[in-house]
């Protein structure tokens, strides 16, 4: 969830950005449709396969503006349409950036309850009481398994949830084919619960 951003503007809109390729953006005027999304996220699926993704759109609209400004359209970065957001945006108000790891670190904190900002204040509703965080993260439910029957169902429901499921090999096996298959985020996943099942058989 490393690469997964949430940006929450001052006129109440909220903005979803993948920050490697393959880009994805998207404008969220409705909190809860965000939060449903954000569970879709924690479960393990990603933004890559969704509908919806306005990167191109915006790219466009940084090309009409280099092409309005007389500047080489080879110099326009790829990743210019995504949300860039400074220190100085923050400090005036118009913008909170938050990585989706540390949002939800920040919402079970309770560091984000009663802000004033209302869309960041819906989505912490919207993921509360709908649901949301009630669901822990995959790394979070590795964690806690006690025994490997305990951690291979947590695997199994996963790799069920992204399609991925393969019994035959090891987790270390599955984590380098998800690699190979640029599903890098996943693969983390995989990896975590390798070396989880390690520690559960050595006793630790």
């Amino acid at each position: 969830m490393k690469n997964i951003e949430i940006v929450f503007d001052n006129g109440g809109g909220i903005t979803l950005q993948k920050t490697d390729t393959p880009y994805y953006i998207h404008y969220y005027g409705n909190p809860a449709q965000l939060a449903d999304d954000i569970r879709a996220i924690i479960d393990g699926n990603g933004p890559e396969e969704w509908d919806g993704n306005q990167y191109e759109e915006l790219m466009e609209d940084q090309r009409r503006i280099y092409r309005e400004e007389g500047d080489d359209l080879d110099d326009l970065e790829d990743s210019a349409a995504l949300i860039d957001v400074t220190d100085e945006d923050e400090r005036n108000g118009g913008y909170r950036l938050y990585r989706l790891d540390i949002l939800l670190d920040e919402i079970t904190s309770g560091n984000l309850d009663n802000t004033s900002w209302y869309n960041i204040d819906a989505l912490v509703t919207a993921l509360k009481y709908t649901g949301g965080m009630k669901m822990k993260t995959v790394y979070e439910q590795i964690n806690d398994a006690k025994n490997t029957n305990e951690l291979s169902d947590v695997v199994e429901n996963f790799l069920d949830s992204i399609g991925q499921n393969n019994k035959s090999e090891s987790y270390e096996e599955c984590a380098e084919r998800l690699r190979l298959q640029d599903m890098e985020d996943n693969a983390e996943i995989m990896g975590y619960a390798a070396a989880k099942w390690h520690k559960i058989e050595q006793g630790r």
